[in-house]
């Protein structure tokens, strides 16, 4: 019985310790845009994705990133399981170019570029992240695909890898993904026809 005692104790005190362990004020977040806090799309009537439509046809390389995201989502005919494990708590997070903490945490080192936003989803089973970022200029753009590409951490998630990781540029325009193979290639295809 005080044996039994001992362990209850000793599982308690680690329980404890890691519920504890947690973020100082130190830390830094990015910022995180909620979905539905502004009108650039509407929801799809009966669509439970937690993404929102975003017509392509509309769209270019010109147009804003979170805008680019959604089309991207909506035009690259992905498999509905996919789609819908992609849209479970669906984040899109800005990264600014000035922020060295959130550049290393996303794109596994620091680089020059003038917007950048992410899509991940903040509960899902398969690993997956989609980087769009605007360079500096035209010129730019391929080097830092092929950068940030060679950079990002695959493994950042705790129980899951992603299968592979892409990059393309198109104009000024940088798109970096991690994920299942086949549905990436779909996404990249896809950002390629943007005019």
């Amino acid at each position: 019985m005080k044996n039994n005692k001992k362990i209850f104790f000793s599982v308690l005190v680690l329980l404890l310790l890691l519920t504890a362990c947690g973020k100082s004020n130190n830390d830094t977040e990015p910022e995180v845009e909620n979905p539905d806090d502004d009108n650039t799309g509407l929801v799809q009537e009966g669509v439970e994705t937690g993404l929102i439509y975003q017509d392509f046809s509309a769209l270019t390389t010109q147009s804003d990133l979170k805008s680019i995201i959604m089309g991207l989502y909506t035009e690259s005919d992905l498999d509905p399981d996919y789609l819908e494990s992609i849209g479970n708590f669906h984040l899109i997070t800005s990264v600014k170019a000035e922020d060295k903490t959130s550049q290393d945490a996303f794109f596994g080192g620091t680089y020059n570029f003038k917007e950048a936003k992410i899509s991940e989803s903040g509960i899902n089973t398969s690993a997956y992240s989609l980087m769009l970022l605007r360079a500096e200029d035209a010129g730019q753009a391929k080097k830092l695909a092929q950068d940030i590409s060679k950079s990002v951490n695959p493994n950042k998630w705790i129980c899951v890898t992603a299968e592979t990781v892409v990059s393309a540029a198109n104009d000024d325009l940088v798109l970096v993904i991690m994920g299942d193979q086949k549905e990436v290639n779909k996404i990249i295809e896809t950002f390629k026809r943007l005019p």
